[in-house]
């Protein structure tokens, strides 16, 4: 059973089997609209927060991120999703799936 994300603690994000030491970028979104990045690769969390940061995989192609959920943050369902560069990603860009996230 893994933790449910309240206020005052930190959950963790996971990327697996990405490019490995690729440069990624993470983006939290609050619904389900699609933003097309390039003509193969879009953004499924729309619309976005204004929040995002870049990452560096490992060099096995995953990353591991821990989350703080500050206190006092309202109950909410947020989305997280990564584009990482990748080469023999169609377009040059790779996406991950969408993640959803109920802060309770």
């Amino acid at each position: 059973m893994r933790p449910i994300p309240t206020p005052g603690n930190t959950f963790a994000l996971a990327v697996e089997k990405g490019r490995p030491a690729a440069v990624a970028a993470l983006f939290i979104g609050t619904g389900t609209g699609v933003l097309q990045v390039t003509q193969s690769c879009a953004l499924t969390i729309g619309p976005l927060l204004n929040f995002s940061a870049v990452l560096t995989l490992d060099t096995g192609g995953e990353l591991f991120l821990p989350v703080p959920v500050p206190a006092g943050t309202p109950m909410a369902d947020v989305r997280f999703q990564a584009l990482i560069l990748d080469p023999n990603a169609a377009d040059g860009i790779a996406a991950t799936n969408a993640l959803l996230v109920h802060v309770e």
